[in-house]
């Protein structure tokens, strides 16, 4: 009978699957790591756009023009409405008047708010 040798230079079956395993916990950690940051940058251009909607609130405020009360954008597919509260410009008295712009929204089951506090002269 003829003995085949071993060789110890291959890879047997259960190192195979070891590594395997091992390579797919890491590679799950970075899909989570991603879902995460995902998440995070969107909430974050979400905000980004709140801001913008009350600078563009205070511009039109400060050419005495209302705000909207309900705004529409989308952000990679995601449909938000924001609501800004804003005072009418008729009401303004002659000289500096203290303004708050809020704009509200709700993301990820949770209701945010942007405020901005201004003197607008007329």
């Amino acid at each position: 009978m003829v003995q085949i040798a071993r060789s110890d230079k291959a890879f047997t079956l259960l190192e195979v699957m070891v590594s395997m395993v091992i390579m797919l916990i890491v590679f799950l950690a970075l899909l989570a790591a991603m879902s995460f940051y995902t998440k995070q940058n969107v909430a974050n251009v979400i905000g980004d756009e709140a801001i913008k909607i009350a600078q563009e609130c205070v511009e039109r405020l400060r050419n005495g023009q209302m705000c909207s009360d309900l705004i529409t954008r989308d952000f990679r597919g995601i449909s938000i409405t924001f609501t800004v509260n804003s005072p009418n410009p008729a009401t303004f008295a002659f000289g500096n008047n203290d303004v708050t712009i809020t704009v509200s929204y709700n993301y990820a089951n949770k209701t945010h708010q942007y405020q901005l506090n201004t003197v607008i002269y007329k």
